[in-house]
């Protein structure tokens, strides 16, 4: 340092995270999994679940890592430059495998008789469930209630493995590799969809899995116009899709939970009206004051996480989507379906 020059403090370049993680180029990831406990490998997408009983050196992994979970996914990262170039390999292994679990979701849904008989599966070293609000255990005046263990039902394991669920989760594994090799809008969306449901299903507030569920609905008609979509022709397309392809979604929903008014309104008014009730009216600080804040009646919620789930059954399975790659392809066949359904 000459005469009074001062020595410049050096200050390191700012990393930009997409949140608190330490971006990684690795190839290889292992993640701990709550909520499911089964016997054998599970390969789905790029993720393999693994039972910890199965690997040679236990030990290898950290104590605090594996110590409460039976089951670990294995996913690797191998996508194209383009996905590549958006985020780092950490990032990505995360989304593949919240892909998988939506998918392993989709086939169970596909799988069961009732609509409601759900799992949890969580990227997590906890290996408990934290239930939803509505379900934790409370002492009132009067009464102890939900004290019922329901962290057993949650638990996917080896019965749920039968012969229906893997031949809807071989149709979904395969549309996935499709997609991951084409590298296409149609389907990368599907796999985007696929990663949300990983998220509504485990977000124990069920106003916010409304919203995630309208969001993902959105996303998977939204065209390359650039327009905003109005929700009555959202309604419209499912609408017409389900007839189209003899869905009966109020039929899914169990008869217990069902009322006349519900059974005899239609679709497209009940979609509309509760997506902007449950969606648009939260957005504009639209709020009912004297009800609990995350409260969703069960019939609403079913009603749209059903939507979504067949929406996404029929993308994936049915042939009249087999070649699409693009949302536009995707919006002139169902417009050319609706010309044929009308003319029915």
């Amino acid at each position: 340092m000459k005469g009074n020059e001062m020595m410049i403090p050096f200050i390191p370049p700012k990393r930009r995270y997409l949140y608190a993680h330490k971006p990684s180029q690795d190839i290889e990831f292992y993640f701990p999994l709550t909520g499911i406990s089964i016997t054998q490998p599970l390969k789905i997408g790029k993720c393999q679940v693994i039972p910890i009983s199965m690997f040679k050196e236990p030990n290898k992994f950290p104590r605090i890592m594996i110590s409460n979970i039976t089951c670990v996914a294995k996913t690797i990262v191998d996508v194209s430059e383009k996905w590549k170039s958006v985020c780092d390999n950490y990032s990505i292994a995360l989304q593949l495998t919240k892909q998988s679990i939506g998918a392993l979701y989709l086939a169970l849904y596909n799988s069961k008789n009732r609509s409601d008989d759900n799992r949890r599966i969580v990227i997590s070293n906890v290996g408990k469930h934290e239930l939803d609000e509505g379900l934790v255990i409370y002492k009132s005046e009067s009464s102890l209630n939900n004290y019922t263990n329901i962290s057993k039902t949650l638990f996917f394991d080896d019965k749920d493995q039968n012969s229906l669920f893997v031949s809807h989760l071989d149709v979904i594994n395969a549309k996935m590799q499709e997609f991951y090799s084409k590298d296409c809008e149609f389907g990368n969306k599907i796999l985007k969809a696929l990663e949300i449901i990983y998220c509504i299903n485990n977000e124990i507030y069920s106003n916010e899995r409304i919203l995630k569920v309208c969001a993902s609905i959105n996303m998977l008609f939204k065209d390359n116009s650039g327009k905003e979509i109005d929700c009555n022709w959202i309604a419209s397309q499912l609408n017409q899709l389900f007839n189209y392809f003899s869905i009966d979604i109020k039929g899914k929903i169990p008869n217990e939970l069902l009322d006349d008014s519900f059974s005899k309104t239609k679709y497209t008014f009940l979609f509309v009206d509760k997506y902007k009730k449950i969606r648009n009216n939260f957005m504009h600080g639209i709020i009912e004051l004297y009800q609990e804040f995350t409260v969703i009646n069960t019939v609403d919620y079913l009603f749209y996480i059903i939507s979504l789930y067949e929406l996404l059954n029929i993308m994936i399975c049915k042939p009249d989507f087999k070649i699409v790659t693009t949302t536009d392809e995707f919006i002139q066949i169902l417009k050319n379906n609706n010309k044929k359904y009308s003319n029915k």
